[in-house]
């Protein structure tokens, strides 16, 4: 039980963020990753400051 408890208190939050990063091809058009990759930073420099 005094174990249960001990890792109850010390848990700790998880933050995940997932992309679909895939090829850069230019089948993609719009979704090509140099249209992309930008956007993506950003996200992630938001989400993690």
């Amino acid at each position: 039980m005094l174990v249960l408890l001990v890792e109850l208190l010390s848990a700790q939050a998880l933050n995940v963020m997932t992309f679909n990063i895939r090829y850069n091809t230019t089948q993609d058009g719009e979704n090509q990753w140099q249209k992309r990759k930008e956007k993506s930073g950003q996200y992630v420099a938001f989400f993690t400051a």
